[in-house]
């Protein structure tokens, strides 16, 4: 097949959950011997070497830069625009150009395009025209996740996420009609979207998100130290507030158990908020890295303490491959088929999570167990390859069809 992959974001650096997925769907797309054309957006400055990562798995790859704009900044163009706040952060002139004449210039099987808002670029009625297979990776279902925020956001947000839901909605039901495929990555978000599709003869395919378990292995380093970690994009309003929640209300109860115990945030761009953190005895905060391996290689428990957000969270999967124990409260772990006290640990509740890292603390044996478990139910489920290669069959079927 000829396949289009549209992207708002380069997929390398592999530093944010979604360039790991956009990057392992080329992956995969390439080693099933389809042709892959990549039109990326660029925020951020960009070498040789980010391109030499992707051109193996291209047989054309373009990319367009366009102005990076801060969350704020974003935020009030959204605010004062009829566009819901992710097609006003990621809008640029010269990707629509670029987009138009791409398809002018091939006749593709399939557009595959990550994130709603990358609809925004294309001519959507003069793709149905030409017979173009559309398929949306969503990544997260846009509309629950801002509903989330506007309903358990911090106070200043909840406003700004209220409005955004509304020309989001607008926007939806101008989009979707036209897609043909819309991938989700948890069967809660298949389900969300299935329920506000424009078009019903649009498919729903549920396609997770995945792990690359032959980079990914347990780390044989010992002993390890009484060490939590949390690894993710420190900028991102969930992450922030997950690791203060985690930091003020939660490891204060792990260090009275266990009063070396250390809590370290892994992840680029920590706020002033998050920054903070680290006057609480026993909490780090490392900023950008350029591996986590190592980290996770030293910690004994990750956790994933969120209270808002949607899709899957990769960092959960990823210390699951790694041989790291997670506790989780039921949104940090939606999307993943495990079973809770057997590959993890899940509770809303903060002094019962508190006690599930203590346990995983000072049970070394059931800390080895769990561990095993959850890298075994990795290995079956979440490979990348095994993963895509089901979604790549559905695909080439609808394209005989």
């Amino acid at each position: 097949m000829d396949i289009l992959v549209l992207s708002p974001t380069l997929p390398w650096p592999l530093n944010m959950g979604s360039k790991i997925r956009i990057y392992y769907v080329l992956r995969e797309l390439a080693r099933a011997e389809h042709e892959v054309t990549l039109l990326s957006l660029a925020h951020e400055p960009y070498g040789e070497t980010d391109l030499k990562a992707l051109e193996p798995y291209c047989a054309e790859l373009h990319v367009v830069p366009v102005e990076h704009r801060t969350r704020l900044r974003a935020a009030l163009r959204a605010f004062f625009s009829t566009k819901p706040y992710r097609v006003a952060k990621f809008e640029s002139p010269g990707f629509r150009r670029r987009v138009a004449e791409t398809l002018r210039g091939k006749r593709w099987d399939v557009v595959w395009v990550h994130f709603l808002e990358t609809l925004a670029y294309l001519p959507l009625e003069e793709l149905k025209e030409k017979g173009f297979i559309l398929v949306l990776d969503q990544h997260n279902a846009d509309e629950r996740f801002w509903a989330t925020y506007a309903r358990e956001g911090p106070p200043w947000v909840r406003l700004f996420a209220l409005q955004n839901l509304w020309k989001l909605r607008q926007f939806q039901d101008e989009v979707l009609r036209w897609v043909d495929v819309v991938l989700s990555v948890s069967r809660e978000d298949a389900e969300f979207t299935r329920l506000r599709l424009p078009n019903l003869s649009t498919e729903v395919w549920v396609v997770p998100n995945g792990v690359d378990t032959g980079s990914l292995r347990p780390s044989r380093e010992e002993p390890r130290a009484n060490r939590v970690i949390f690894c993710g994009a420190m900028d991102a309003l969930m992450n922030e507030d997950a690791v203060e929640w985690f930091a003020r209300r939660i490891f204060p109860k792990v260090r009275e158990a266990v009063p070396d115990a250390e809590f370290w945030i892994v992840g680029r761009d920590p706020t002033p908020k998050v920054r903070a953190l680290e006057a609480l005895p026993g909490v780090r905060v490392t900023g950008r890295v350029e591996d986590v391996r190592p980290y996770y290689a030293k910690a004994k428990v990750a956790v994933a303490p969120f209270r808002y957000g949607g899709g899957t969270k990769l960092k959960v999967l990823e210390a699951m491959a790694l041989g790291v124990p997670v506790v989780a409260t039921p949104v940090g772990c939606q999307g993943i088929e495990a079973v809770p006290g057997k590959h993890l640990f899940v509770e809303e509740d903060g002094e019962k999570f508190a006690q599930r890292v203590v346990t995983l603390l000072q049970d070394e044996e059931f800390q080895k167990h769990m561990a095993t478990q959850a890298r075994q139910l990795v290995e079956q489920k979440y490979s990348w390859r095994s993963i895509m290669e089901s979604a790549i069959v559905w695909l080439e079927q609808l394209v005989i069809a």
